[in-house]
């Protein structure tokens, strides 16, 4: 894994030291290169943090991720201050639970190959592992369209696919939290705690509207969204529900209710970025490579299974933004990408489940996002490129300049002397 993420991030630099442009942000668009720096320093690789230091870092990873799914449910819908377009997100909707459905079913059959395991850590893992797959990440999407000027209808609505494809995962999460046995007793059936976390998230948000609509002051503000947050990760590991579903919540239900919702938008955008590099280091340094060999097989099975699924809606994506034929085959590729939203879902069930569940379906997180970036942004240039949808001048021509011969260097001088004289 080191190796071929050392490799993909020479290849980046590589190829725009070659291209002669400097890039707009900095680091690769899912953010891999965080990744490959929390592995190099976890105990598997330099030891500089070892298990132990890893586990007292558990609540401050907790907050992080909580403050991602908040900082995300506030945002939804809204990529560039402006309004998605509702089909776009519809089409977002259904290819995330495409891909999460055949991505579950396949790794539940990959999974008969491990007797050894129990029903409840089949079901997890292959949870887990459809959730960690529906994704398709809005910063690998920002990234090239950003990066290469794209306007256009095609750019626009796989922005809007990005966007809409991130409240599946998020919310499904509070699913195989609740198949676990909460760290307290407490009398609720599954189905309860599965609806607690979407509940706690719609009080809070209640809450959090009434205070925010008496408070004129930032700081204010800010405190109220700080406890509202803190609170419900509190609240959430405390009964073993999912913080990302209860956060997710939290911010989808306070940009509905707020009168502020988009003061509260711009407040939570710029912490996104910063929150986000610290869980992505943090993911890998919890991936642990040390599980039985065969879960190479059950992971596999996730990868070709999320291809199966970016084949089958390609072709009615293409259709709906007015894309040609030529320009869906590129379109296939460009649904591959995962990004933060993935990695912070296999972060979190590497906290709530410390054994093989968590360490597969982390490791899941991380394959598909590796695989992703290999060939998501480049197949996605190429398709905007097909549509029209790139400046003349965004894309230099294959190969070299072409250099002129000293004959024509020599009659170029030739004429201008002439026509000087």
């Amino acid at each position: 894994m080191t190796l071929l993420l050392a490799v993909l991030a020479i290849a980046y630099v590589g190829s725009m030291l070659m291209q002669g442009r400097a890039l707009r942000g900095v680091g690769l668009p899912s953010g891999t290169e965080w990744v490959l720096l929390g592995f190099a320093l976890g105990s598997h690789a330099l030891a500089v943090v070892d298990r132990d230091l890893l586990a007292a870092f558990e609540p401050v990873a907790a907050v992080a991720i909580g403050w991602q799914a908040f900082a995300l449910g506030a945002r939804f819908g809204r990529p560039r201050e402006e309004r998605t377009e509702t089909r776009s997100l519809v089409f977002g909707i259904v290819f995330s639970v495409l891909a999460c459905s055949l991505v579950t079913a396949c790794t539940w059959l990959a999974l008969t190959l491990i007797p050894t395991l129990e029903l409840l850590e089949r079901m997890l893992i292959s949870i887990g592992a459809g959730l960690v797959s529906s994704e398709l990440t809005r910063h690998a999407v920002t990234w090239v369209v950003e990066r290469y000027a794209a306007r256009g209808p095609l750019a626009s609505f796989v922005t809007g696919v990005s966007e809409g494809s991130a409240i599946v995962p998020l919310l499904g999460c509070a699913v195989p939290f609740a198949l676990v046995a909460p760290p307290i007793e407490v009398a609720v059936p599954v189905w309860g705690f599965a609806l607690m976390s979407l509940g706690l998230g719609v009080v809070l948000a209640l809450m959090c509207a009434a205070l925010i609509s008496l408070e004129a002051s930032g700081p204010r503000t800010w405190g109220v969204l700080l406890g509202a947050a803190l609170l419900g990760t509190g609240i959430s590991f405390r009964f073993g529900i999912s913080p990302l579903a209860a956060l997710f919540t939290l911010g989808l239900s306070l940009a509905a209710l707020s009168k502020k919702s988009a003061e509260l938008h711009a407040m939570l955008a710029r912490t996104e970025h910063p929150v986000r590099l610290p869980i992505l280091l943090l993911c890998g340094a919890h991936i642990n490579l040390y599980v039985d060999q065969r879960f190479a097989l059950v992971i596999a099975a996730a990868v070709v299974a999320r291809i199966v699924a970016a084949s089958m809606l390609a072709w009615p994506i293409g259709r709906a933004s007015g894309s040609t034929k030529h320009e869906t085959h590129s379109l296939i590729r460009s649904l591959l990408p995962t990004g933060a939203i993935t990695m912070t879902i296999g972060l979190s069930f590497a906290l709530r489940f410390p054994e093989r569940v968590g360490a597969v379906v982390l490791l899941t997180a991380a394959a598909q996002t590796i695989f992703g970036e290999l060939f998501g942004p480049l197949a996605l240039r190429r398709a905007l490129d097909s549509a029209g949808e790139l400046p003349a001048d965004s894309i230099p021509p294959p190969g070299p300049p072409p250099r002129r011969s000293r004959e024509s260097v020599h009659g170029d001088r030739e004429s201008s002397y002439v026509e000087g004289t």
